[in-house]
Order: structure tokens, then C-alpha cells, then sequence
């Protein structure tokens, strides 16, 4: 666990909600030049320390808390981030809410997956900010190497944070899988180490397979493509022998409907042709009754 404590002039309640949210800063406006103005640092940089932080901020008589936690989201498989964000006042510590159903809630969240299980122990955080305002930043959950240590080291200097010593083994062991460090290699610093004969020729077999495995997988990416190609144009000439077929039967289907059109078309036609000849005899009879 890390804790960072701020002297500035923390957060309201109306504030602390926006550091969730990436290249949100006021500190740009203003005409100081003061770190941190392009809102990414908190998220981005905590996160790449460890999983999970707990933020504590203080000001104009108000608490705030606020919990990002990769942890609580992946155990409880939210598809969407979600952060509690509970406030109280510095005097009474009641809590700042319209909502005590949610301010309930959240708390249970921060209870279930931070350091501090209980009310007393956030408010003990918060006793630390000793100002009247200020912030303080706990990150916990904290990255660890190959080796199973933190990558950073907090105990060799008490007034610095130090990368953890084992980092070039990892360096070389991440780079080089073969190369296991032994007496053998003794050397006086790591730009010696990895100069040396026999690290240089581990590296060389190295480059091979590395340049091995990629010729492999652009031979293997050039047939799967192919055969994509040939998949593809497979279906598309299914594709149109199928629609030839069923233009060849709407063909067929429009020939016969054109012959049945034209037989009806000729009796339609015989049919006119008696009826004139019925109306010229009924003319003619009535004009000559003696016929």
C-alpha cells in the first residue's frame, strides 16, 4: 500500500467527480503553472502502480471519498466503471446526501473491497489530512514482478521510492529466456553484462527465432488469406449458379405466361370477330324481315 498526502486545497463534493473522467482540469486555466493540467495523471499513473485506489479529500468544511477499484468492477463483472463517491461535513461528519439509500450503498462497496472495513477507519484517513484541507491517496493492490515482489521498493530508502533490485534480472530474464543469471557472469554493471560474448551470441540465437517465428507467421498469414480468397470466391460462384438457376426458371415461368396470354389473346379475338358477325345478320334481318 502507498499513501500520498497533499497540502493543497482539495476537493468539494461538486469537484471530486471530475477527476474520473480523463482530460478534466481546471489548473490550465489558471495563470500559474502548476503540474498536472491535462487530467490524465491520477488515472493513468495509479493505475500503473497497482489495481485499486482509495482518494480522501478535504475542503470548505466538507469529506470527500472516492473509490476507483479495477477489482470491484471485474469481481462483480460491470460491463460500465462504476465509482463511489460519498461526501460528509468536516464538523458533525454527517453525511452530504439526498439519497441515503445509494450513500448506503457505496459505502458497502468501499467496505467490501478497500483497506478500510469500517466508518471509523475512513474517518481516521481523513484525520490525517491534518489542514483543513488537503488530500491524501492510498493505491493498494500494488503491481508485482515475475518474482512475486512489488516493483517498487519502499523499504531500502526510507525517503525514496526505488525500483525493486531484482528489475534488471527481470529485464534480462523477460528479453533473453535462456540467460539464467549465475556466478559464472560476473559483472561489475548491467551495460557490462549485456555486452558480454556469451550474452551477445544468447541474443543472436535469439533474434533468429524471433526472426524465424516471424517469417512463420507471415507464410501462415499469406495462406490464410488464400484460402479466404478461395473460400470466398467459392461461395460467390455457388452464389451465382444459384441465381442463374432461378433466372433460368423465371424465364421459363415468363415464356409460359406469355402462351397462355396469347391463346387467351386469339380467343378473346374469335370471340369479337362472332359478335360482329351476330350484329351485322340482327342488322340486316331487321332491315329485310322478307330474308
Amino acid at each position: 500500500m502507498l499513501c500520498f498526502l497533499d497540502d493543497g486545497c482539495g476537493m468539494s463534493p461538486d469537484e471530486a467527480p471530475d477527476i474520473i473522467y480523463f482530460g478534466t482540469s481546471k489548473k490550465r486555466l489558471s495563470t500559474l503553472k502548476f503540474i498536472g493540467q491535462y487530467g490524465n495523471g491520477l488515472k493513468s499513473g495509479s493505475m500503473r502502480i497497482g489495481k485499486d485506489f482509495i482518494l480522501f479529500t478535504k475542503k470548505e468544511e466538507t469529506m470527500t471519498c472516492l473509490f476507483f477499484s479495477q477489482t470491484f468492477c471485474e469481481k462483480e463483472g460491470l460491463t460500465e466503471v462504476v465509482v463511489p463517491i460519498p461526501s460528509w461535513t468536516t464538523r458533525t461528519r454527517k453525511s452530504i446526501t439526498d439519497d441515503p439509500q445509494k450513500f448506503f450503498t457505496e459505502l458497502s462497496i468501499i467496505y467490501k473491497y478497500s483497506p478500510f472495513k469500517t466508518e471509523a477507519e475512513l474517518m481516521q484517513q481523513f484525520d490525517m489530512i491534518y489542514g483543513r484541507c488537503g488530500t491524501l491517496l492510498v493505491i493498494y493492490n500494488l503491481k508485482l514482478l515475475l518474482s512475486g515482489e512489488p516493483e517498487l521498493d519502499v523499504e531500502t530508502d526510507k525517503e525514496d521510492i526505488l525500483m525493486a533490485g531484482a528489475l534488471e534480472e527481470e529485464i534480462l530474464l523477460y528479453f533473453i529466456p535462456e540467460f539464467q543469471l549465475s556466478s559464472e557472469f560476473e559483472c561489475t554493471s548491467l551495460e557490462e553484462l549485456i555486452t558480454s560474448p556469451e550474452i551477445q551470441d544468447i541474443y543472436m540465437v535469439q533474434y533468429e527465432k524471433r526472426l524465424k517465428r516471424k517469417m512463420q507467421s507471415l507464410i501462415y498469414e499469406t495462406n490464410r488469406r488464400r484460402l479466404l480468397n478461395e473460400v470466398f470466391l467459392g461461395q460467390c460462384e455457388l452464389k451465382r449458379k444459384k441465381t442463374e438457376e432461378k433466372l433460368n426458371d423465371l424465364r421459363a415461368k415468363l415464356a409460359l405466361l406469355l402462351q397462355k396470354l396469347h391463346l387467351v389473346s386469339d380467343s378473346v379475338r374469335s370471340v369479337c370477330v362472332t359478335c360482329v358477325w351476330i350484329s351485322l345478320l340482327t342488322v340486316c334481318c331487321c332491315a329485310y324481315p322478307r330474308w
